[in-house]
């Protein structure tokens, strides 16, 4: 009969008690681990594509202010400005391609490119002068004294979140933080269980900018409304040609 040391060796090395519990929490934080790292780089682009459309919107104004409201050369310079927050642009020559590209396709995004994006890039809104007072054109007394014409922008980016598995877990957030999602669905970092998120009670005050959002979202599309605003006075007189409707682009062009 083999007793003592004998037998533990025969019987061979025995197994830890917590033996695999390393694998386990590993598999339970590393979700959250990537979400963390992910979602960090996801969030910094999105204020890069903030200052962007900021930057763009200052020059739709301002290209507005000089072309008497032309919504052309408007949409022009704000695409341009917009393209380095979503595809990458080498060069100025580059850049006039690709942008040339997407003004001949109305500003929609690319989805050879741009996989899962099918919609239009931006909405150019202006908010004034309005359409119904641009009734003639005023060369012989514009800006010769009284108020000035004031070109007032507004611009609704449908930043593309590209980052992978971050854009999905930031586009279900961001559902229950502005009411338009159960803030206790599905948790994505964890299946298995609900999420327990809260309603800060955030509302989209434009109707039409939510509901173009829940669009896109139940199409598959990863998008944020990033919406700025910009206002100059206007150098050249406002054309009645080049407002024969309010808005350069918006709800009825997607």
């Amino acid at each position: 009969m083999v007793t003592g040391r004998a037998a533990v060796k025969q019987c061979g090395p025995m197994r830890r008690p917590d033996a695999g519990q390393a694998a386990v929490e590993a598999a339970l934080v590393l979700p959250l681990v990537v979400f963390i790292a992910l979602g960090t780089l996801q969030l910094f682009l999105m204020l890069q594509a903030r200052q962007m459309a900021q930057y763009a919107a200052f020059w739709a104004a301002r290209e507005g202010s000089v072309t008497q409201g032309r919504c052309d050369d408007m949409q022009r310079v704000t695409l341009k400005a917009l393209l380095p927050t979503f595809t990458r642009v080498r060069d100025a020559a580059e850049l006039q391609q690709r942008s040339s590209g997407y003004e001949a396709a109305k500003y929609r995004f690319d989805a050879r490119t741009e996989p899962g994006f099918d919609g239009t890039m931006f909405w150019l809104l202006r908010d004034a002068p309005r359409a119904g007072s641009v009734v003639a054109r005023d060369e012989e007394t514009f800006d010769q004294g009284g108020a000035a014409v004031r070109l007032e922008v507004r611009l609704v980016f449908w930043y593309p979140m590209q980052i992978p598995f971050a854009s999905s877990v930031m586009a279900q957030i961001s559902r229950a933080v502005f009411g338009l999602g159960s803030p206790r669905g599905a948790d994505p970092l964890m299946p298995v269980r609900d999420a327990r998120w809260r309603d800060e009670g955030f509302r989209f005050r434009d109707v039409v900018v939510r509901d173009e959002l829940l669009s896109r979202l139940a199409r598959g599309e990863r998008v944020f409304p990033i919406t700025v605003t910009s206002s100059m006075r206007m150098m050249t007189p406002p054309a009645p040609e080049y407002f024969d409707h309010q808005d350069c682009s918006g709800p009825g062009s997607t």
